[in-house]
């Protein structure tokens, strides 16, 4: 007798749904190996082909069937190789913006408007509309009357609301202030400047005022109708739902709304974002397969019930199959909407599979659907193989699909057996939370190691904080906003009403994660981001954990936890014997920071300031993630030079999770309100705080000391007992009452100065202090207002380093000053060009000093 409907097998099952999932880690391998492989691509395609051909040759032989399997891996190895290639090359055509922009400058683009303005709200610095365009042409100062083509893509960023009329396809020219993307080159950072580069995006820019906008015609002269109509109809619709929503919610509210609905997470404020993050609940806020799913759903339960009322029509096909076809088109109009990321194409692949299967009648499996899903989406985004997006949304489903394969028990519907003793009745929502309670455990626990190396965090609470939270955002204000945005074209009213209600689930949300987040802060683990060795350690004990018992389980979980446990120790145990002295002047843009890793390991943080806003905090983002990156679980001491926020707003960060044994300060109380913070917060957390005097010794390790050198906010600088905390002569610049260090080695010295003036300068060289270093960090961030010649020459220093950020005038006034050093001799390197430098003395280098170059 003939299987039923539910019993054909699928495609992709079987022996074709290996080959799949082999193709596809082949493929991401090879994708992956891209970034460190360049071959010749005609070399490469002669071997691709002589492996198909062996491949095709050994599949006719029968037994030798696993031969040409297994050759298909090394196939499909290289075919991702070959095709991440030309996307991970730079642009080289002369006309491309990237090569046409090369410095900071002032520049009028021209071009095309291609995605919804996204806008952001800087509780400092107000309003601001992010705009991405397609060039055109662009027009240069210095030559006004020359039109020069141009491609490729910008990303200008406006001061204030977006325009009323900039809708996405509309063609504008922009007078900006264009410059090539750069970032932050501290090693552990995030790497803005390889995150755009994976998007096209090598050049951006900021304009001043929307008077600095003129919108332009959608037709040129001799061109025919633009097909851009079409092309961006699902952004114009996006920007439409957005502008809905600034219209009619709060700032707190709209910007969550605008994450379930439009996939724009850009107007959540920061306290908010950082609240969901550490509850564990941020995956909540991006369209993925919940949301697809649910609005799949409504549509399914629509059209199934519109078209059961057709007698005929059910009388000639089966109504279950039409309405599952026909729910693709909204739902693929609505991925549109949501911008076509990573977790929405990934979602929206596996319901158009899981759609065919019940076309063909064939049996459904995850796994494969999720294997083909990755497929397109790489052959599409190759890049997108190294994004979080990718890893954290594949990587999700994929843990959910190996517990269901490998422990069937939690999941007693599949059983075929039923135990005919009675089990007592349980309510519906009880099993509801009991299996939403479990996958959100198999999620947490599938993407920890991911969560770790791209946020360094993993929230504890996620599980139990999605089982609260996803309700609200999901079921509530997920399912009245897809009814808001429906009815806002037609009934304005209505709509408004709906979005308002809608509301009210998102503000308990928020309300609930800034809850746990501020009553559980011991829940959210701040871990160094994990090492591919200790990735696969994480991922094996997890597979044994599943698929073993007895003695393997006991013997492979050993291995796991013995190995992770060497690799930590082996590290510490490096650190604790090296004889080397390391100090690295960290990017971290107009501020300065600087560690010192002393031979025997102990390690002093000196100053840890720069930029900051709601969105970037120097200390989590920049200073945190390189400690963790060179596995520095703690300080022995932090040192503050003197009270500027340039040299200590990231130091609060800094001070809860690495917990230094003593804090250094120069005894000024007064100036910024948030150092007075530190300082308290410093004082409830148990660590020491201590005042630094002239001579004093502030760490020895071995043959490397660590003194202060002068401290002009005490200007006795008694001996003995610890000077009393002072307030300083009112109106005192905080630049003239900073310390200034020295440290010694057995083969080289290093002199940090602070931010002192000339005046400052010309005191030391006449108290007659032994400045000569080989390594001066240059005064005020290579500031004209210090850095004088006598001072330079009583230093005679081998390397002048310049923290420095990359505006205009900064960068200026420290180029001059490294060509002003080069011609006396002295290797000059700055922080905005070199990136983090690092320098080393030991007794086989003598003293070495390199950057992390921003190239990379």
């Amino acid at each position: 007798m003939a299987n039923g409907p539910d019993k054909t097998p699928f495609p992709l099952s079987g022996r074709s749904s290996h080959l799949l999932l082999l193709a596809v880690v082949a493929f991401s391998a090879g994708i992956a190996a891209a970034q460190a492989i360049s071959p010749e691509d005609n070399t490469i395609v002669l071997v691709i082909a002589l492996f198909l051909a062996a491949a095709i040759l050994f599949s006719r032989k029968g037994k030798a069937q696993a031969m040409g399997t297994l050759l298909l891996f090394p196939f499909f190895f290289l075919v991702g190789l070959i095709h991440a290639g030309p996307y991970l090359d730079p642009p080289t055509a002369l006309h491309h913006v990237r090569n046409q922009i090369t410095t900071r400058q002032t520049v009028a683009v021209s071009g095309t408007l291609i995605r919804a303005p996204s806008r952001i709200t800087d509780p400092d610095t107000g309003p601001k509309t992010v705009m991405l365009i397609e060039a055109e042409y662009l027009i240069f100062p210095a030559d006004p009357d020359t039109v020069r083509k141009a491609t490729g893509l910008v990303r200008l960023t406006l001061k204030g609301e977006p325009m009323e009329k900039l809708t996405p396809g509309r063609r504008l020219t922009a007078r900006a202030q264009l410059s090539p993307i750069s970032f932050l080159a501290t090693p552990g950072a995030f790497n803005l400047k390889t995150f755009f580069a994976r998007q096209g995006l090598w050049v951006s820019g900021w304009i001043t005022t929307p008077a600095n906008i003129t919108l332009l015609p959608d037709l040129l002269p001799g061109r025919p109708p633009p097909s851009h109509a079409i092309r961006f109809q699902a952004e114009r619709a996006r920007y439409r739902i957005a502008r809905f929503l600034d219209r009619n919610l709060d700032p707190r509210t709209r910007g969550l709304y605008k994450a379930i609905l439009i996939g724009d997470k850009s107007d959540i404020p920061a306290d908010i974002r950082d609240s969901f993050q550490n509850s564990g609940c941020t995956h909540l806020l991006a369209i993925s397969g919940l949301h697809l799913g649910l609005l799949a759903f409504l549509f399914y339960v629509i059209f199934s019930r519109l078209l059961g009322q057709s007698t005929w029509l059910l009388l000639r096909f089966r109504a279950k199959k039409i309405a599952a076809l026909i729910t693709l088109f909204p739902v693929t109009g609505y991925a549109f909407i949501a911008g076509l990321n990573i977790p929405v194409t990934r979602a929206l692949l596996m319901a158009a599979v899981v759609v065919l299967a019940l076309l063909f009648d064939c049996r459904k499996s995850l796994l494969p659907n999720l294997a083909l899903a990755a497929f397109i989406v790489l052959i599409l985004h190759p890049l997108s193989l190294f994004s979080a997006s990718f890893q954290l949304s594949f990587g999700a489903v994929l843990a959910i699909a190996l517990f269901t394969a490998c422990q069937p028990r939690y999941f007693p519907a599949g059983r075929e057996e039923k135990t005919t003793a009675p089990t007592p009745a349980r309510p519906l929502w009880q099993d509801w939370a009991l299996a939403g309670l479990l996958i959100s455990t198999v999620v947490l626990v599938g993407i920890a190691p991911f969560l770790a190396y791209h946020f360094h965090r993993i929230s504890l609470l996620g599980p139990l904080a999605t089982l609260l939270v996803e309700p609200l955002l999901c079921i509530w204000s997920l399912t009245i906003g897809l009814a808001a945005i429906t009815l806002h074209l037609v009934s304005p009213a209505a709509a408004v009403a709906l979005i308002k209600l809608g509301s009210l689930g998102l503000t308990a949300g928020a309300a609930l994660c800034g809850f746990l987040s501020t009553h559980f802060p011991w829940a959210v683990l701040w871990l160094p981001a994990p090492t591919i060795p200790e990735i696969a350690l994480y991922y094996l004990f997890i597979f044994a954990l599943l698929t073993m018992r007895g003695r393997r389980l006991l013997l492979i979980a050993l291995l796991c936890i013995s190995a992770t446990v060497g690799i930590e120790a082996g590290i510490q145990l490096h650190r604790k014997f090296t004889t080397t002295t390391t100090v690295t002047q960290l990017d971290v843009g107009q501020g300065s920071s600087t560690l010192i890793e002393f031979p025997g390991g102990r390690t002093v943080l000196l100053d840890g300031g720069g930029p900051t806003s709601a969105r970037f905090n120097v200390g989590r983002d920049i200073i945190a993630p390189f400690l963790w990156q060179h596995r520095v679980l703690g300080l022995d001491g932090i040192i503050v030079s003197h009270p500027h926020a340039d040299h200590y707003n990231g130091l609060p960060f800094i001070i809860d999770r690495f917990r230094p044994d003593t804090l250094w300060t120069n005894g000024k109380t007064r100036a910024e309100p948030g150092y007075k913070k530190m300082l308290e917060q410093a004082r409830r957390r148990g660590i020491e705080q201590r005042v630094a005097g002239a001579g004093d010794l502030l760490l020895e390790s071995n043959n490397a000391r660590l003194f202060c050198l002068a401290n002009f906010g005490q200007p006795q600088n008694p001996p003995g007992p610890e000077p009393e905390q002072h307030q300083g002569r009112p109106g005192a610049n905080p630049n003239q009452e900073g310390m200034v260090l020295k440290l010694e080695t057995g083969f080289a010295s290093f002199l940090f100065p602070g931010d002192i003036d000339r005046e400052r300068e010309l005191k030391l060289i006449e108290q007659h202090r032994d400045l000569k270093a080989d390594v001066l960090l240059s005064p005020h961030h290579g500031s004209r207002t210090s850095n004088s010649q006598s001072f330079i020459n009583a230093v005679s220093p081998e390397y002048l380093l310049i923290s420095s950020g990359n505006s205009h005038q900064a960068a200026t006034t420290a180029a001059r000053l490294a060509q002003r050093s080069r011609q006396q001799g002295i290797k000059g390197l700055m922080t905005f060009k070199q990136g983090a430098i690092t320098c080393t003395a030991d007794e086989r280098n003598s003293l070495v000093c390199s950057g992390h170059l921003k190239t990379q």
